[in-house]
């Protein structure tokens, strides 16, 4: 039963509309960034084809370029979200002059997929947005990610196959068996471990899908790529330490991490939003410098 109900989460997860998002962060403190998104950003609406995905999403456009080459922010939000969620991280992007894209993950909002993969070909849909990015900015345009939560994995597992100039990424997993051994053990104590195996069975013959196979930490041990963990010490869906494991394995000098305190899981920029825009702002600019922007 529990097995069950792990692989239906995760392949056929709820979805929160659109406009629950919208109100969640206004909620929040950041009807600044809603209304900067509604009333004064120049957005394009774009659509791409992905492996078996139809992926529809905005390009943001930024007339405050100043820099010899384009800046792109590409921003992926998490599991039972849709591109409204990520609006009050591209602010902090759309201030620094970036063009921002914000597209639906495949299954999400407006976009097309039978089911959710939890990293595994949203990996792949994010750097064919990102290959879209240089066919329309240019081919030296600097191109840099922010991923929250199963966004901020799909991210990192997309370094194993393109290599953006920095990421952030904000409470991801480093692991899917681990971190559903993790949630199973919560829910079921001695029976998660069965039931996590059971989870994979159910996966496998029904979507063809083996979640033991979305690995991030992988990626990030293989790329050079500067990357930015943000991660709440009391996060209780994905444990800080999958940040900090990470983290350790970073080969680039420029890459941090930043731990948040009383912050749960996605909730960093709820509990401290100046702390931390800072923290993006100044790594940026550490990217941008040894870039020579």
């Amino acid at each position: 039963m529990i097995g069950h109900y792990i692989a239906n989460f995760i392949m056929l997860s709820p979805k929160t509309p659109r406009e629950e998002l919208i109100k969640i962060d206004t909620e929040r403190g950041f009807g600044d960034a809603i209304e900067d998104y509604e009333k004064r950003w120049d957005k394009e609406p774009f659509t791409i084809a992905s492996d078996d995905a139809e992926i529809k999403g905005e390009i943001i456009l930024n007339p405050a370029h100043v820099h010899k080459r384009n800046k792109v922010a590409v921003i992926a939000h998490g599991i039972t979200a849709a591109k409204e969620a990520d609006i009050k991280y591209a602010k902090i992007f759309y201030d620094l002059g970036y063009n921002i894209i914000i597209f639906d993950e495949r299954y999400f909002g407006e976009s097309k997929a039978k089911y959710c993969t939890l990293g595994m070909k949203e990996a792949d849909d994010i750097k064919r947005i990102c290959e879209s990015a240089r066919e329309r900015f240019g081919s030296d345009c600097l191109i840099g990610l922010h991923g929250e939560s199963m966004g901020g994995a799909s991210v990192l597992r997309m370094l194993s196959s393109f290599s953006p100039d920095f990421v952030v990424a904000d409470c991801p997993f480093m692991d899917l068996e681990l971190l559903i051994k993790e949630l199973a053990y919560k829910r079921a104590s001695i029976l998660g471990e069965p039931a996590r195996y059971v989870a994979r069975l159910i996966g496998y013959l029904r979507y063809k899908y083996d979640y033991f196979k979305v690995k991030p930490i992988d990626s990030v041990r293989n790329s050079d790529v500067p990357i930015c963990f943000m991660h709440g010490e009391d996060d209780s869906l994905i444990n800080v330490n999958h940040s900090k494991t990470m983290y350790e394995l970073c080969k680039n000098p420029l890459s941090e991490i930043h731990i948040f305190k009383g912050a749960d899981h996605a909730l960093s920029i709820t509990e401290d939003r100046a702390g931390y825009t800072k923290v993006i702002n100044e790594f940026i600019e550490k990217v941008e410098r040894a870039a020579g922007i």
